[in-house]
C-alpha cells in the first residue's frame, strides 16, 4: 500500500511517538530492530496513506536547507507518488511536461523513479515518485458539492497561458480551465498564483 504524499521530518523517532500520543493510526515499529530505519506510515482521519521520511538526498543542487519552525516535527512535503502503468513512458512524458530529471538511474529494472523539478532542492520542492502499479485507481476526485474533478497536483508556473497552449497542441486530454491528465488519467493542474503568506521578504 503506498501513499500519495510523503512528509519530511528531522526527527523521525520524536514524530512516530507524536503520531502514537494522538490516537493516529501509525504502521507499528520495533525501534530496537529498525534502529536505522528511514521512514513509516500512517493513515488521516479519512484513511488517506501518508509517508514520513527522515532522508535527505543529494543531487539537486545546493539552496537553504534550513528547518522552518512551523511544527515541532514536520517541515515540508518530501515526496508525491503517482501510479502509472508503464514506468519509462511516464519518465519521459514528466520529463517532457515539466523539464524534470530523474534523480538516480537504476543499474537493473526500474521499480519506481524519482523525478525533481529542476533547480528545486530536495527539501525545498516535493519530489515525484512515479510507481508502476496495475491498479487502476488515479489521482483524481470528485467535489461532492461541484461535481468537478479536481486534481491532486498543481504546478507553478509565470505563464499559463503558453502552457496549456502548448499541452491543447500535443492533444493533453484537459479538464476544466487549467486542469489536465497525464496518459494515466491522473488528474494534474497549473496555475500562476503564489500566497503571500509562503513567500518571505526580500
Amino acid at each position: 500500500m503506498q501513499s500519495v504524499i510523503e512528509l519530511y521530518t528531522h526527527d523521525l523517532k520524536g514524530y512516530y511517538r507524536f503520531l502514537k500520543e494522538r490516537g493516529v493510526d501509525v504502521n507499528e515499529i520495533d525501534w530496537e530492530q529498525e534502529p536505522n530505519r528511514q521512514g513509516f506510515g500512517f493513515r488521516d482521519c479519512d484513511g488517506n496513506s501518508f509517508g514520513v521520511c527522515s532522508v535527505e538526498l543529494t543531487g539537486q543542487g545546493g539552496g537553504n536547507q534550513e528547518i522552518p519552525k512551523a511544527h515541532p516535527f514536520v517541515s515540508r512535503v518530501a515526496g508525491v507518488e503517482i501510479p502509472v502503468t508503464d514506468l519509462k513512458k511516464a519518465v519521459a512524458w514528466y520529463t517532457e511536461t515539466f523539464g524534470m530529471k530523474v534523480l538516480g538511474e537504476p543499474e537493473r529494472d526500474w521499480e519506481a523513479a524519482m523525478l525533481y523539478l529542476d533547480g528545486g532542492e530536495r527539501l525545498g520542492v516535493p519530489n515525484f515518485y512515479l510507481v508502476e502499479t496495475h491498479d487502476e485507481q488515479r489521482l483524481a476526485f470528485v467535489n461532492s458539492y461541484t461535481n468537478i474533478t479536481h486534481s491532486v497536483i498543481d504546478f507553478y508556473s509565470a505563464n499559463v497561458e503558453p502552457m496549456l497552449s502548448g499541452l491543447h497542441t500535443r492533444k493533453v486530454k484537459m479538464n476544466g480551465a487549467s486542469g489536465f491528465y497525464d496518459p494515466d488519467g491522473n488528474s494534474l493542474a497549473i496555475c500562476s498564483a503564489v500566497h503571500r503568506g509562503q513567500v518571505s521578504k526580500m
